[in-house]
Protein backbone atom coordinates (compact mmCIF):
# COMPACT_ATOMS: atom_id res chain seq x y z
CA UNK A 1 0.00 0.00 0.00
CA UNK A 2 1.26 3.38 -0.68
CA UNK A 3 1.77 5.93 1.65
CA UNK A 4 -0.50 8.59 0.03
CA UNK A 5 -3.51 5.56 -0.24
CA UNK A 6 -2.71 4.46 3.39
CA UNK A 7 -3.37 8.13 4.44
CA UNK A 8 -6.52 8.54 2.41
CA UNK A 9 -7.30 5.27 3.78
CA UNK A 10 -6.89 6.74 7.39
CA UNK A 11 -8.52 10.36 6.84
CA UNK A 12 -11.72 8.15 5.47
CA UNK A 13 -11.59 6.20 8.59
CA UNK A 14 -11.33 8.89 11.09
CA UNK A 15 -14.07 10.67 9.55
CA UNK A 16 -16.52 7.97 9.24
CA UNK A 17 -15.43 7.03 12.94
CA UNK A 18 -16.25 11.22 13.70
CA UNK A 19 -20.03 11.00 12.14
CA UNK A 20 -20.60 7.42 13.51
CA UNK A 21 -19.63 8.69 16.67
CA UNK A 22 -21.28 11.95 17.09
CA UNK A 23 -24.50 11.19 18.92
CA UNK A 24 -26.22 13.61 17.01
CA UNK A 25 -30.00 12.95 16.16
CA UNK A 26 -30.62 11.34 12.74
CA UNK A 27 -31.17 14.01 9.68
CA UNK A 28 -34.82 13.81 8.86
CA UNK A 29 -34.76 12.97 4.82
CA UNK A 30 -37.75 13.02 1.92
CA UNK A 31 -36.00 11.52 -0.96
CA UNK A 32 -36.48 12.83 -4.25
CA UNK A 33 -35.78 10.73 -7.51
CA UNK A 34 -35.99 10.18 -11.30
CA UNK A 35 -35.36 6.55 -10.21
CA UNK A 36 -34.84 4.60 -13.64
CA UNK A 37 -33.05 6.51 -16.22
CA UNK A 38 -29.57 6.97 -15.10
CA UNK A 39 -28.39 4.26 -11.92
CA UNK A 40 -26.51 6.60 -10.46
CA UNK A 41 -29.84 7.00 -8.36
CA UNK A 42 -29.71 3.70 -7.30
CA UNK A 43 -26.13 4.35 -5.23
CA UNK A 44 -27.72 7.37 -4.12
CA UNK A 45 -30.65 5.51 -2.58
CA UNK A 46 -28.24 2.75 -1.34
CA UNK A 47 -25.78 5.58 0.25
CA UNK A 48 -28.61 6.88 1.91
CA UNK A 49 -29.59 3.75 3.05
CA UNK A 50 -26.10 3.11 4.64
CA UNK A 51 -26.70 6.36 6.35
CA UNK A 52 -29.77 5.52 8.01
CA UNK A 53 -28.47 1.99 9.39
CA UNK A 54 -25.56 4.30 10.30
CA UNK A 55 -27.65 6.56 12.27
CA UNK A 56 -27.46 9.30 10.77
CA UNK A 57 -30.50 9.54 8.73
CA UNK A 58 -34.32 9.04 9.03
CA UNK A 59 -35.69 8.42 5.58
CA UNK A 60 -39.32 9.91 6.04
CA UNK A 61 -39.96 9.06 2.19
CA UNK A 62 -38.69 7.61 -0.93
CA UNK A 63 -40.38 9.44 -3.78
CA UNK A 64 -40.31 9.17 -7.87
CA UNK A 65 -40.35 12.78 -10.24
CA UNK A 66 -40.67 10.23 -12.84
CA UNK A 67 -43.93 8.17 -13.23
CA UNK A 68 -42.74 5.12 -16.14
CA UNK A 69 -44.80 1.72 -14.37
CA UNK A 70 -42.44 0.03 -12.22
CA UNK A 71 -40.59 3.23 -10.68
CA UNK A 72 -42.87 2.64 -7.14
CA UNK A 73 -41.65 -1.19 -7.64
CA UNK A 74 -37.89 -0.22 -8.07
CA UNK A 75 -37.96 1.96 -5.41
CA UNK A 76 -39.44 -0.84 -3.01
CA UNK A 77 -37.47 -2.98 -4.09
CA UNK A 78 -34.57 -1.11 -2.50
CA UNK A 79 -36.01 -0.17 0.59
CA UNK A 80 -36.67 -3.65 1.28
CA UNK A 81 -33.56 -4.89 0.80
CA UNK A 82 -32.43 -2.41 3.38
CA UNK A 83 -35.09 -4.02 5.67
CA UNK A 84 -37.06 -0.83 5.10
CA UNK A 85 -40.10 -1.77 3.40
CA UNK A 86 -42.54 0.41 5.04
CA UNK A 87 -40.78 3.58 4.24
CA UNK A 88 -43.31 5.47 2.03
CA UNK A 89 -43.28 5.58 -1.60
CA UNK A 90 -45.28 8.76 -3.94
CA UNK A 91 -45.01 8.82 -7.65
CA UNK A 92 -46.48 12.06 -10.03
CA UNK A 93 -50.10 11.67 -10.10
CA UNK A 94 -50.14 14.58 -13.06
CA UNK A 95 -47.92 15.46 -15.60
CA UNK A 96 -44.45 14.22 -15.61
CA UNK A 97 -42.05 12.54 -17.53
CA UNK A 98 -41.52 8.87 -18.19
CA UNK A 99 -38.35 8.49 -18.97
CA UNK A 100 -37.02 4.59 -17.70
CA UNK A 101 -33.97 3.33 -17.78
CA UNK A 102 -32.07 1.83 -21.09
CA UNK A 103 -29.75 -0.63 -19.79
CA UNK A 104 -32.81 -3.15 -18.08
CA UNK A 105 -31.85 -3.06 -14.75
CA UNK A 106 -35.22 -2.14 -13.87
CA UNK A 107 -37.11 -4.99 -15.32
CA UNK A 108 -34.69 -7.29 -13.32
CA UNK A 109 -34.99 -5.92 -9.79
CA UNK A 110 -38.53 -6.01 -10.23
CA UNK A 111 -38.38 -9.92 -11.29
CA UNK A 112 -35.73 -11.06 -9.06
CA UNK A 113 -36.30 -8.99 -5.38
CA UNK A 114 -39.17 -9.22 -2.87
CA UNK A 115 -41.04 -6.24 -3.17
CA UNK A 116 -44.49 -5.40 -1.91
CA UNK A 117 -45.54 -3.48 -5.02
CA UNK A 118 -46.41 -4.05 -8.22
CA UNK A 119 -48.26 -0.76 -10.14
CA UNK A 120 -47.74 2.63 -9.65
CA UNK A 121 -51.97 2.90 -9.65
CA UNK A 122 -52.04 2.17 -5.47
CA UNK A 123 -49.09 4.07 -4.62
CA UNK A 124 -49.87 7.70 -2.81
CA UNK A 125 -49.20 10.95 -4.96
CA UNK A 126 -45.96 12.44 -4.87
CA UNK A 127 -47.48 15.72 -3.75
CA UNK A 128 -50.43 14.40 -1.24
CA UNK A 129 -47.49 11.96 0.16
CA UNK A 130 -44.98 15.58 0.45
CA UNK A 131 -47.93 17.20 2.20
CA UNK A 132 -48.57 14.44 4.68
CA UNK A 133 -45.06 13.86 5.83
CA UNK A 134 -44.14 17.60 6.44
CA UNK A 135 -47.66 17.72 8.43
CA UNK A 136 -46.37 15.66 10.44
CA UNK A 137 -42.48 17.08 11.49
CA UNK A 138 -41.12 19.00 13.55
CA UNK A 139 -40.77 22.83 12.38
CA UNK A 140 -37.70 23.86 10.24
CA UNK A 141 -36.59 20.02 10.85
CA UNK A 142 -36.73 18.51 7.22
CA UNK A 143 -34.01 18.23 4.64
CA UNK A 144 -35.25 17.46 0.92
CA UNK A 145 -32.84 15.43 -1.45
CA UNK A 146 -33.53 16.18 -4.72
CA UNK A 147 -31.39 14.36 -7.76
CA UNK A 148 -34.09 14.66 -9.91
CA UNK A 149 -36.50 16.75 -11.86
CA UNK A 150 -38.34 19.35 -9.74
CA UNK A 151 -41.66 18.15 -10.99
CA UNK A 152 -42.61 17.54 -7.70
CA UNK A 153 -41.40 20.51 -5.37
CA UNK A 154 -42.98 23.04 -7.91
CA UNK A 155 -46.24 20.94 -7.60
CA UNK A 156 -45.63 21.09 -3.85
CA UNK A 157 -45.15 25.01 -4.22
CA UNK A 158 -48.55 25.41 -5.91
CA UNK A 159 -50.37 23.13 -3.90
CA UNK A 160 -53.16 24.34 -1.71
CA UNK A 161 -54.59 23.49 1.85
CA UNK A 162 -56.02 19.95 2.20
CA UNK A 163 -56.69 17.34 4.90
CA UNK A 164 -53.37 17.41 6.11
CA UNK A 165 -52.65 20.88 6.58
CA UNK A 166 -54.45 23.96 6.59
CA UNK A 167 -51.20 25.92 4.98
CA UNK A 168 -50.65 25.83 1.53
CA UNK A 169 -48.15 24.59 -0.03
CA UNK A 170 -45.31 27.48 -0.24
CA UNK A 171 -46.52 27.89 3.41
CA UNK A 172 -45.83 24.47 4.79
CA UNK A 173 -42.23 24.45 2.79
CA UNK A 174 -41.49 27.65 4.77
CA UNK A 175 -42.61 26.10 8.14
CA UNK A 176 -41.24 22.42 8.13
CA UNK A 177 -38.13 21.95 5.96
CA UNK A 178 -34.52 23.60 7.01
CA UNK A 179 -32.87 22.96 3.90
CA UNK A 180 -33.00 21.82 0.01
CA UNK A 181 -30.11 19.73 -1.56
CA UNK A 182 -30.55 19.50 -5.38
CA UNK A 183 -28.79 17.43 -7.84
CA UNK A 184 -29.54 20.42 -10.27
CA UNK A 185 -27.49 22.49 -12.83
CA UNK A 186 -23.64 22.88 -14.16
CA UNK A 187 -21.27 25.60 -12.58
CA UNK A 188 -20.79 28.43 -13.06
CA UNK A 189 -22.71 27.78 -16.43
CA UNK A 190 -23.69 24.68 -18.35
CA UNK A 191 -26.80 22.64 -19.46
CA UNK A 192 -27.95 19.70 -16.46
CA UNK A 193 -30.15 17.32 -17.64
CA UNK A 194 -32.04 17.05 -14.17
CA UNK A 195 -32.90 21.06 -15.12
CA UNK A 196 -33.38 20.40 -18.83
CA UNK A 197 -35.68 17.73 -19.22
CA UNK A 198 -38.72 19.99 -16.90
CA UNK A 199 -37.36 23.50 -17.29
CA UNK A 200 -40.50 25.39 -16.29
CA UNK A 201 -40.81 23.04 -12.68
CA UNK A 202 -36.84 23.95 -12.48
CA UNK A 203 -37.32 27.41 -12.83
CA UNK A 204 -40.42 27.75 -10.94
CA UNK A 205 -39.43 26.13 -7.41
CA UNK A 206 -36.00 28.00 -8.17
CA UNK A 207 -37.64 31.54 -8.38
CA UNK A 208 -39.92 30.81 -5.40
CA UNK A 209 -37.61 28.79 -2.95
CA UNK A 210 -37.37 30.83 0.16
CA UNK A 211 -35.46 28.14 2.44
CA UNK A 212 -31.71 27.27 2.30
CA UNK A 213 -30.99 25.59 -1.28
CA UNK A 214 -28.06 24.06 -1.96
CA UNK A 215 -26.66 22.95 -5.62
CA UNK A 216 -24.89 19.74 -6.13
CA UNK A 217 -23.68 20.24 -9.57
CA UNK A 218 -22.60 18.27 -12.43
CA UNK A 219 -18.96 19.34 -12.33
CA UNK A 220 -19.26 17.62 -8.55
CA UNK A 221 -20.20 14.09 -9.21
CA UNK A 222 -18.67 13.74 -12.75
CA UNK A 223 -15.18 13.57 -11.75
CA UNK A 224 -16.24 10.40 -9.02
CA UNK A 225 -16.10 7.40 -10.55
CA UNK A 226 -18.17 4.67 -8.39
CA UNK A 227 -19.55 1.23 -8.44
CA UNK A 228 -16.98 -0.86 -10.11
CA UNK A 229 -15.92 -1.98 -6.31
CA UNK A 230 -19.17 -3.18 -5.84
CA UNK A 231 -19.25 -5.21 -8.65
CA UNK A 232 -15.88 -6.69 -8.51
CA UNK A 233 -16.28 -7.42 -4.78
CA UNK A 234 -16.80 -11.46 -4.66
CA UNK A 235 -18.40 -11.40 -1.30
CA UNK A 236 -21.38 -9.44 -2.09
CA UNK A 237 -24.17 -11.36 -3.72
CA UNK A 238 -27.88 -11.32 -4.20
CA UNK A 239 -27.29 -7.19 -3.78
CA UNK A 240 -30.00 -5.40 -6.19
CA UNK A 241 -27.28 -1.95 -6.04
CA UNK A 242 -24.43 -4.88 -7.28
CA UNK A 243 -26.90 -6.11 -10.31
CA UNK A 244 -27.85 -2.55 -11.13
CA UNK A 245 -23.97 -1.48 -11.65
CA UNK A 246 -22.92 -5.33 -12.81
CA UNK A 247 -25.33 -4.90 -15.68
CA UNK A 248 -25.07 -0.95 -16.63
CA UNK A 249 -21.38 -0.60 -16.65
CA UNK A 250 -20.58 -2.87 -19.52
CA UNK A 251 -22.61 -0.89 -21.84
CA UNK A 252 -21.16 2.16 -21.39
CA UNK A 253 -17.14 2.60 -22.00
CA UNK A 254 -17.12 5.98 -20.76
CA UNK A 255 -18.23 3.89 -17.34
CA UNK A 256 -15.09 1.26 -17.27
CA UNK A 257 -14.29 2.71 -14.32
CA UNK A 258 -17.33 3.37 -13.04
CA UNK A 259 -19.93 5.57 -13.46
CA UNK A 260 -20.10 9.39 -12.10
CA UNK A 261 -22.04 10.03 -8.87
CA UNK A 262 -24.17 12.95 -9.30
CA UNK A 263 -26.71 11.78 -6.93
CA UNK A 264 -24.46 10.29 -4.43
CA UNK A 265 -22.30 13.72 -3.71
CA UNK A 266 -25.85 15.25 -3.24
CA UNK A 267 -26.65 12.96 -0.47
CA UNK A 268 -23.69 13.10 1.36
CA UNK A 269 -23.64 16.72 1.21
CA UNK A 270 -27.22 16.76 2.89
CA UNK A 271 -26.35 14.66 5.32
CA UNK A 272 -22.96 15.30 6.47
CA UNK A 273 -22.11 18.54 5.28
CA UNK A 274 -19.52 20.08 3.73
CA UNK A 275 -16.53 19.86 5.43
CA UNK A 276 -13.69 18.72 4.89
CA UNK A 277 -14.60 17.79 0.99
CA UNK A 278 -16.69 20.75 -0.37
CA UNK A 279 -16.62 25.14 0.20
CA UNK A 280 -19.14 26.77 -0.96
CA UNK A 281 -20.51 30.03 -3.67
CA UNK A 282 -23.40 32.28 -2.66
CA UNK A 283 -25.58 33.72 -5.24
CA UNK A 284 -28.86 32.33 -7.09
CA UNK A 285 -28.98 30.66 -10.48
CA UNK A 286 -30.32 31.93 -13.44
CA UNK A 287 -31.90 29.38 -16.06
CA UNK A 288 -32.27 30.31 -19.38
CA UNK A 289 -35.05 29.10 -22.01
CA UNK A 290 -33.45 26.11 -23.02
CA UNK A 291 -32.55 24.69 -19.45
CA UNK A 292 -28.97 26.00 -19.85
CA UNK A 293 -28.09 27.60 -16.19
CA UNK A 294 -25.77 30.49 -15.11
CA UNK A 295 -24.95 31.53 -11.57
CA UNK A 296 -25.73 35.04 -9.96
CA UNK A 297 -23.57 36.84 -7.15
CA UNK A 298 -26.45 37.89 -5.87
CA UNK A 299 -28.34 35.52 -3.60
CA UNK A 300 -28.76 33.16 -0.53
CA UNK A 301 -28.53 30.10 -2.77
CA UNK A 302 -25.43 28.28 -2.55
CA UNK A 303 -23.47 25.80 -4.94
CA UNK A 304 -20.90 23.35 -3.90
CA UNK A 305 -17.25 23.81 -4.91
CA UNK A 306 -14.67 20.82 -4.80
CA UNK A 307 -12.09 21.38 -1.78
CA UNK A 308 -10.60 17.88 -1.83
CA UNK A 309 -9.19 15.06 -3.87
CA UNK A 310 -12.09 13.10 -5.64
CA UNK A 311 -9.95 9.61 -3.96
CA UNK A 312 -11.11 10.56 -1.11
CA UNK A 313 -14.79 11.16 -2.01
CA UNK A 314 -14.90 8.72 -4.32
CA UNK A 315 -13.59 5.86 -1.41
CA UNK A 316 -16.75 6.96 0.96
CA UNK A 317 -19.43 6.71 -1.50
CA UNK A 318 -18.17 3.23 -2.72
CA UNK A 319 -17.93 2.00 1.27
CA UNK A 320 -21.46 3.03 1.57
CA UNK A 321 -22.36 1.65 -1.63
CA UNK A 322 -20.58 -1.48 -0.18
CA UNK A 323 -22.28 -1.66 3.18
CA UNK A 324 -24.41 -4.43 4.13
CA UNK A 325 -28.17 -3.85 5.39
CA UNK A 326 -28.48 -4.41 9.42
CA UNK A 327 -28.97 -7.41 10.44
CA UNK A 328 -32.30 -7.53 12.55
CA UNK A 329 -32.52 -9.47 15.63
CA UNK A 330 -36.49 -10.29 15.22
CA UNK A 331 -36.57 -13.94 12.67
CA UNK A 332 -37.60 -13.50 9.77
CA UNK A 333 -40.43 -15.87 8.25
CA UNK A 334 -41.14 -15.95 4.96
CA UNK A 335 -44.44 -17.32 3.47
CA UNK A 336 -44.05 -18.82 0.23
CA UNK A 337 -47.67 -18.81 -1.66
CA UNK A 338 -49.24 -20.29 -4.74
CA UNK A 339 -52.11 -22.42 -4.42
CA UNK A 340 -55.30 -22.32 -6.96
CA UNK A 341 -58.04 -23.13 -4.44
CA UNK A 342 -57.91 -22.39 -0.94
CA UNK A 343 -56.89 -18.88 -1.14
CA UNK A 344 -53.74 -18.94 0.75
CA UNK A 345 -52.66 -15.84 -0.88
CA UNK A 346 -55.21 -14.12 1.38
CA UNK A 347 -55.06 -16.04 4.50
CA UNK A 348 -51.56 -16.19 5.16
CA UNK A 349 -50.89 -12.23 4.79
CA UNK A 350 -53.71 -11.76 8.00
CA UNK A 351 -51.67 -14.05 9.83
CA UNK A 352 -47.72 -13.05 8.51
CA UNK A 353 -49.08 -9.38 9.72
CA UNK A 354 -50.30 -10.39 12.94
CA UNK A 355 -47.06 -12.23 13.65
CA UNK A 356 -45.56 -8.45 12.53
CA UNK A 357 -48.00 -6.73 14.96
CA UNK A 358 -48.13 -8.41 18.20
CA UNK A 359 -45.49 -11.42 18.35
CA UNK A 360 -42.34 -9.32 17.61
CA UNK A 361 -41.33 -11.11 14.31
CA UNK A 362 -40.45 -9.99 10.77
CA UNK A 363 -42.38 -11.55 8.01
CA UNK A 364 -41.89 -11.57 4.33
CA UNK A 365 -45.14 -12.60 2.06
CA UNK A 366 -43.86 -14.57 -1.30
CA UNK A 367 -47.26 -15.12 -3.90
CA UNK A 368 -47.41 -16.35 -7.63
CA UNK A 369 -47.47 -13.66 -10.07
CA UNK A 370 -49.82 -12.33 -11.34
CA UNK A 371 -51.96 -14.64 -9.80
CA UNK A 372 -52.36 -17.67 -7.36
CA UNK A 373 -53.51 -19.70 -10.84
CA UNK A 374 -49.57 -18.58 -12.48
CA UNK A 375 -47.53 -22.14 -12.06
CA UNK A 376 -44.38 -20.89 -13.35
CA UNK A 377 -43.30 -17.73 -10.98
CA UNK A 378 -43.00 -16.67 -7.25
CA UNK A 379 -40.64 -13.36 -7.25
CA UNK A 380 -38.32 -13.12 -4.40
CA UNK A 381 -37.70 -16.04 -3.36
CA UNK A 382 -33.89 -14.81 -3.07
CA UNK A 383 -34.52 -13.73 0.50
CA UNK A 384 -34.74 -17.18 1.50
CA UNK A 385 -31.47 -16.71 1.68
CA UNK A 386 -31.97 -14.73 4.72
CA UNK A 387 -35.11 -16.58 6.33
CA UNK A 388 -35.51 -18.15 9.44
CA UNK A 389 -38.33 -19.68 9.24
CA UNK A 390 -40.24 -20.61 6.07
CA UNK A 391 -44.02 -21.60 5.39
CA UNK A 392 -45.11 -22.63 2.38
CA UNK A 393 -48.51 -23.53 1.16
CA UNK A 394 -48.19 -24.15 -2.76
CA UNK A 395 -50.15 -26.23 -5.17
CA UNK A 396 -49.03 -28.11 -8.32
CA UNK A 397 -46.12 -25.21 -9.37
CA UNK A 398 -43.55 -25.79 -11.99
CA UNK A 399 -40.97 -23.03 -10.85
CA UNK A 400 -37.73 -22.48 -13.22
CA UNK A 401 -35.00 -24.44 -12.03
CA UNK A 402 -33.27 -20.58 -10.72
CA UNK A 403 -36.27 -20.15 -8.36
CA UNK A 404 -36.27 -23.67 -7.20
CA UNK A 405 -32.87 -23.78 -6.34
CA UNK A 406 -33.39 -20.96 -3.45
CA UNK A 407 -35.96 -23.41 -2.10
CA UNK A 408 -33.45 -26.55 -2.25
CA UNK A 409 -30.30 -24.43 -0.95
CA UNK A 410 -33.05 -23.25 2.40
CA UNK A 411 -33.79 -27.26 2.44
CA UNK A 412 -30.30 -28.01 2.34
CA UNK A 413 -29.25 -25.68 5.26
CA UNK A 414 -31.29 -27.72 7.60
CA UNK A 415 -33.41 -24.79 8.98
CA UNK A 416 -36.86 -25.05 9.85
CA UNK A 417 -40.28 -25.50 7.63
CA UNK A 418 -44.15 -25.40 7.70
CA UNK A 419 -46.47 -26.62 5.20
CA UNK A 420 -49.95 -26.26 5.12
CA UNK A 421 -52.51 -28.45 2.97
CA UNK A 422 -51.50 -28.51 -0.89
CA UNK A 423 -47.83 -28.46 -0.24
CA UNK A 424 -47.72 -32.01 0.48
CA UNK A 425 -48.30 -31.84 -3.57
CA UNK A 426 -46.36 -28.86 -4.16
CA UNK A 427 -44.99 -29.25 -7.40
CA UNK A 428 -46.46 -30.99 -10.49
CA UNK A 429 -43.28 -31.12 -13.25
CA UNK A 430 -43.78 -33.86 -16.15
CA UNK A 431 -42.74 -37.04 -15.99
CA UNK A 432 -39.05 -36.97 -17.50
CA UNK A 433 -38.55 -33.24 -16.20
CA UNK A 434 -35.05 -32.48 -15.01
CA UNK A 435 -37.46 -31.26 -11.65
CA UNK A 436 -39.39 -34.11 -11.40
CA UNK A 437 -37.81 -35.54 -8.27
CA UNK A 438 -39.31 -31.79 -6.47
CA UNK A 439 -43.16 -33.65 -7.22
CA UNK A 440 -41.94 -35.77 -3.94
CA UNK A 441 -41.57 -32.00 -2.02
CA UNK A 442 -44.38 -33.23 0.51
CA UNK A 443 -42.19 -36.48 1.81
CA UNK A 444 -38.80 -34.30 1.40
CA UNK A 445 -39.95 -31.45 3.34
CA UNK A 446 -42.74 -33.04 5.33
CA UNK A 447 -42.55 -36.74 5.60
CA UNK A 448 -45.89 -36.59 4.08
CA UNK A 449 -46.82 -38.66 0.63
CA UNK A 450 -44.85 -38.06 -2.24
CA UNK A 451 -47.47 -36.48 -4.19
CA UNK A 452 -51.57 -36.35 -5.15
CA UNK A 453 -52.82 -39.54 -5.38
CA UNK A 454 -48.88 -41.24 -4.78
CA UNK A 455 -49.55 -43.81 -2.02
CA UNK A 456 -52.98 -43.69 -1.46
CA UNK A 457 -52.73 -39.97 -0.77
CA UNK A 458 -56.13 -38.07 -1.51
CA UNK A 459 -59.45 -37.23 -0.14
CA UNK A 460 -63.23 -38.20 0.70
CA UNK A 461 -64.97 -35.58 -1.61
CA UNK A 462 -65.62 -32.06 -1.88
CA UNK A 463 -68.34 -32.49 0.13
CA UNK A 464 -66.99 -33.81 3.51
CA UNK A 465 -65.89 -32.33 6.32
CA UNK A 466 -63.77 -33.04 9.28
CA UNK A 467 -63.79 -33.32 12.66
CA UNK A 468 -60.61 -32.15 14.23
CA UNK A 469 -58.72 -33.67 18.00
CA UNK A 470 -56.10 -33.29 20.31
CA UNK A 471 -54.43 -36.85 20.33
CA UNK A 472 -54.47 -36.94 23.74
CA UNK A 473 -50.73 -38.78 24.48
CA UNK A 474 -49.45 -35.36 23.00
CA UNK A 475 -51.97 -32.49 24.50
CA UNK A 476 -49.03 -31.29 26.65
CA UNK A 477 -47.03 -30.33 23.45
CA UNK A 478 -46.68 -26.24 22.78
CA UNK A 479 -47.95 -26.18 19.41
CA UNK A 480 -51.42 -27.14 21.01
CA UNK A 481 -51.37 -24.61 23.47
CA UNK A 482 -54.66 -23.16 23.75
CA UNK A 483 -55.91 -25.70 20.75
CA UNK A 484 -59.66 -26.58 21.77
CA UNK A 485 -59.59 -30.63 22.22
CA UNK A 486 -62.27 -31.30 19.32
CA UNK A 487 -63.10 -28.47 16.78
CA UNK A 488 -64.62 -28.52 13.40
CA UNK A 489 -62.58 -28.06 9.98
CA UNK A 490 -64.22 -26.98 6.59
CA UNK A 491 -61.41 -29.07 4.79
CA UNK A 492 -62.44 -32.16 3.34
CA UNK A 493 -59.79 -34.87 5.00
CA UNK A 494 -56.47 -35.49 3.42
CA UNK A 495 -55.55 -39.42 3.36
CA UNK A 496 -52.19 -40.50 4.57
CA UNK A 497 -52.29 -43.34 6.12
CA UNK A 498 -50.97 -46.50 6.15
CA UNK A 499 -47.56 -45.42 5.20
CA UNK A 500 -47.15 -41.65 5.89
CA UNK A 501 -46.47 -39.90 7.68
CA UNK A 502 -42.90 -40.90 7.92
CA UNK A 503 -40.83 -41.65 10.92
CA UNK A 504 -39.25 -39.82 12.87
CA UNK A 505 -42.73 -37.88 12.91
CA UNK A 506 -45.26 -36.76 16.21
CA UNK A 507 -49.02 -36.46 15.72
CA UNK A 508 -50.61 -34.30 17.25
CA UNK A 509 -54.39 -33.78 15.41
CA UNK A 510 -56.59 -36.30 14.35
CA UNK A 511 -59.15 -35.80 11.62
CA UNK A 512 -62.62 -37.37 11.07
CA UNK A 513 -64.34 -37.48 7.98
CA UNK A 514 -67.97 -36.17 8.44
CA UNK A 515 -70.19 -37.48 5.72
CA UNK A 516 -67.19 -39.16 3.44
CA UNK A 517 -67.79 -40.52 -0.21
CA UNK A 518 -66.33 -43.33 0.92
CA UNK A 519 -68.18 -45.61 3.15
CA UNK A 520 -65.04 -47.43 4.22
CA UNK A 521 -63.55 -43.96 5.47
CA UNK A 522 -61.52 -44.05 8.03
CA UNK A 523 -59.70 -41.34 10.58
CA UNK A 524 -56.03 -39.69 9.46
CA UNK A 525 -53.73 -37.76 10.34
CA UNK A 526 -53.95 -33.94 9.91
CA UNK A 527 -51.22 -32.20 12.07
CA UNK A 528 -47.55 -33.75 12.56
CA UNK A 529 -44.23 -32.33 13.51
CA UNK A 530 -41.00 -33.95 12.79
CA UNK A 531 -37.49 -33.86 11.04
CA UNK A 532 -37.29 -33.92 7.62
CA UNK A 533 -34.93 -35.73 4.73
CA UNK A 534 -32.41 -32.64 5.21
CA UNK A 535 -32.21 -32.44 8.95
CA UNK A 536 -34.50 -29.60 9.61
CA UNK A 537 -37.42 -29.51 12.01
CA UNK A 538 -41.03 -29.29 10.59
CA UNK A 539 -44.59 -28.40 10.85
CA UNK A 540 -47.07 -29.46 8.29
CA UNK A 541 -51.01 -29.49 8.58
CA UNK A 542 -53.36 -30.88 6.16
CA UNK A 543 -55.69 -28.26 7.08
CA UNK A 544 -56.13 -25.22 5.51
CA UNK A 545 -59.65 -24.71 3.56
CA UNK A 546 -60.02 -20.94 3.88
CA UNK A 547 -63.28 -21.25 6.56
CA UNK A 548 -60.75 -23.54 8.61
CA UNK A 549 -59.07 -20.21 9.94
CA UNK A 550 -62.17 -18.71 11.04
CA UNK A 551 -61.99 -21.18 14.11
CA UNK A 552 -59.55 -19.87 17.06
CA UNK A 553 -58.11 -23.30 17.64
CA UNK A 554 -56.78 -23.09 13.54
CA UNK A 555 -55.68 -19.13 14.12
CA UNK A 556 -53.75 -20.61 17.47
CA UNK A 557 -52.36 -23.74 15.81
CA UNK A 558 -50.41 -21.65 13.01
CA UNK A 559 -49.20 -18.94 15.37
CA UNK A 560 -47.93 -21.86 18.05
CA UNK A 561 -46.35 -23.95 15.12
CA UNK A 562 -44.49 -20.38 13.96
CA UNK A 563 -42.84 -19.88 17.70
CA UNK A 564 -42.42 -23.62 17.81
CA UNK A 565 -40.69 -24.11 14.48
CA UNK A 566 -38.31 -21.02 15.33
CA UNK A 567 -37.40 -22.27 18.61
CA UNK A 568 -39.34 -19.72 20.41
CA UNK A 569 -41.22 -20.13 23.64
CA UNK A 570 -45.04 -20.39 22.45
CA UNK A 571 -47.41 -17.49 23.98
CA UNK A 572 -49.61 -18.82 26.73
CA UNK A 573 -52.21 -16.59 25.03
CA UNK A 574 -53.24 -14.89 21.63
CA UNK A 575 -52.92 -11.41 22.01
CA UNK A 576 -55.86 -10.82 19.27
CA UNK A 577 -58.51 -13.63 18.25
CA UNK A 578 -58.45 -12.74 14.25
CA UNK A 579 -61.15 -12.07 12.70
CA UNK A 580 -60.83 -14.34 9.38
CA UNK A 581 -63.54 -14.54 7.39
CA UNK A 582 -62.43 -15.97 3.27
CA UNK A 583 -64.50 -18.21 1.52
CA UNK A 584 -63.51 -21.10 -0.65
CA UNK A 585 -63.56 -19.93 -4.26
CA UNK A 586 -62.68 -23.32 -5.58
CA UNK A 587 -60.56 -23.53 -8.57
CA UNK A 588 -60.45 -20.82 -10.99
CA UNK A 589 -59.82 -21.40 -14.48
Amino acid sequence: MSRKIFLITILIMSISLLHAGQGMKPVPVIFDSDMGFDYDDVGALAVLHALSDNGEVEILATIASTKYEGVAAVMDVLNTYYNKPDIPIGVPKGDALLLKDRQGWSDTLISRYPHDIWENKGVRGAVELYRRILANQPNNSVTLITVGFLTNIAGLLRSSADRFSPLSGKELIDKKVLKMVSMAGKFPSGLEFNIEEDVASARYVFENWSRSLLFSGFEIGNEIKTGLSLVQNSRINNNPVKDVYRISIPQEKKDSTGRMSWDQTAVLAAVRGLEPYYKVKSGSIIIRDDGSNTWSPIGSQQHLIADRPVAEVQQIIDNLMMQQPLHDEKPLVVFVLGDHEYSGEVTMPIIAKELEKNYGIRTKVLTAFPDQNSEENIPGLEILEKADLVVFFLRWRRLPAEQIKYIENYLESGKPVMGLRTSTHAFNYPEGHELEKWNAFGELAFNSPPGWEKKGHTHYGHESTTEVSVIPEVKDHPILTGVEENFPAKSWLYTVLPDYPLKPSEWLLMGKPINPDDPEAINHPVAWTGINSYGGKFFMTTLGHPEDFSEISMQRLILNAVHWTLGKPVPKQMKTELNINVPYRGIEN
